[in-house]
């Protein structure tokens, strides 16, 4: 188990090259990612299965700090509701995957206001 768990670490990190700051930290069944900017805030959050899948859900952050981007994944494919918001922290769009395809309907707003649907 713990060299499988080496494996992993091993190819997330040569996955992560190329962004400055990265974390990796251990926890049962999982292993949790934390990216930063060169300031130090969080670039982006979550997690990935001892597989090297991404799971649950993630966070992407602006470099402010506000909030990019809210979605989740199973087995390394996009899953449910997925957000997106400016730097401002107000709402851009929602979206909806199923095993990583689209599906529902997609929203998209502008300046809080919803504009434009699209179903799929």
């Amino acid at each position: 188990m713990r060299h499988l768990i080496f494996i992993v670490l091993v190819f997330l990190s040569i996955v992560s090259m190329g962004q400055k700051d990265s974390r990796f930290i251990v926890e049962e069944d999982r292993i949790k990612k934390i990216t930063y900017y060169d300031g130090g805030n969080i670039r982006e959050t979550g997690y990935y299965d001892l597989k090297g899948d991404r799971i649950g859900v993630w966070i992407m952050y602006h470099i402010n700090g506000n909030v990019n981007m809210v979605g989740e994944f199973r087995n390394g494919l996009k899953h449910n509701e997925w957000s997106v918001y400016n730097s401002n922290g107000e709402l851009i769009s929602k979206m909806f995957y199923k095993d990583g395809k689209r599906t529902g309907t997609w929203e998209i707003y502008r300046n809080g206001e919803l504009v434009q649907t699209k179903t799929y």
